[in-house]
C-alpha cells in the first residue's frame, strides 16, 4: 500500500494567489517557510530554511484566499506532488486543510522582536545594536 501524507507547520511567506485552471477550477497558491534545526558536525546549532509551494484546488482553494495571510504561522495537511519541467525539479504540497498555527512560537517570536526593538531604542548606533542582540542570542 503507498501512503503520500504531510503535514508541515511554518510561515506564510506570500500573500495566496488565486488563478482559475482550463476546467475553471479555482486553484491558489502560496510560500510556506519552514525551518529545520539540526547540529551540525561539530555540535554547533543550526537552521536552514525549506521554502514549499502549497496549493489548493477547489475548496481548498477558498480555504487557501479566506485563511491564509504573508506572516502568520499555518499548519498544512496533506499530500507531495512532484513533476519535473525542463529538467526542473518541483516538488510542492498540495493541501486538505489549512488551519492558523497559534502556537507557543508566535509568543516567542513577539517577545523577540520587542526585545530587539528594545536593544535598537537603547543602542547608539548600529554597530552597538549589532552586538546587542548578538550577545542576545548567544544566551539562548
Amino acid at each position: 500500500m503507498d501512503i503520500n501524507k504531510v503535514w508541515v507547520s511554518g510561515l506564510a511567506v506570500t500573500q495566496p494567489v488565486l488563478t482559475k485552471l482550463q476546467s475553471r477550477t479555482q486553484f491558489a497558491s502560496f510560500v510556506l517557510q519552514v525551518q529545520e534545526r539540526f547540529q551540525d558536525k561539530n555540535g554547533r546549532a543550526c537552521i536552514r530554511t525549506n521554502n514549499f509551494r502549497i496549493e489548493g484546488l477547489g475548496r481548498a482553494a477558498e480555504l487557501v484566499m479566506d485563511r491564509v495571510r504573508e506572516g502568520l504561522r499555518y499548519v498544512v495537511d496533506g499530500y507531495l506532488r512532484y513533476d519535473d519541467r525542463d529538467g526542473h525539479e518541483d516538488i510542492r504540497i498540495r493541501a486538505f486543510t489549512i488551519t492558523r498555527d497559534d502556537s507557543a512560537d508566535d509568543a516567542l517570536f513577539s517577545d523577540g522582536l520587542r526585545q530587539a526593538l528594545d536593544v535598537l531604542k537603547k543602542s547608539r548606533d548600529l554597530s552597538a545594536a549589532t552586538q546587542s542582540l548578538e550577545d542576545l542570542l548567544q544566551v539562548r
